[in-house]
């Protein structure tokens, strides 16, 4: 298995910049391959009010299909979608 580098930890922000960002708590309820793809894998992800799919690089991190079933998921959405 591959040795994973940690990153290293990013300075503070502001109150006012952590007010902008919208972080919500969902459970993965579906882990699919992404054909074509060596790192990319896709989350169902149910977080209550509704679902988002969300495409993750982390194939070669971990066995991630199994595990990563009705685990949570912190996930900021300050990000604006590809459509």
């Amino acid at each position: 298995m591959k040795t994973i580098q940690v990153a290293p930890i990013k300075p503070t922000v502001t109150f006012d910049t952590l007010e902008k960002i919208d972080v919500r708590v969902g459970t993965i309820e579906i882990v699919e391959d992404v054909q074509g793809s060596d790192k990319l894998v896709r989350l169902i992800v149910d977080f209550g009010d509704h679902k988002r799919k969300i495409l993750v690089g982390m194939k070669q991190e971990r066995q991630i299909q199994e595990k990563s079933k009705a685990s949570r998921l912190c996930l900021s959405s300050i990000l604006h979608l590809r459509k």
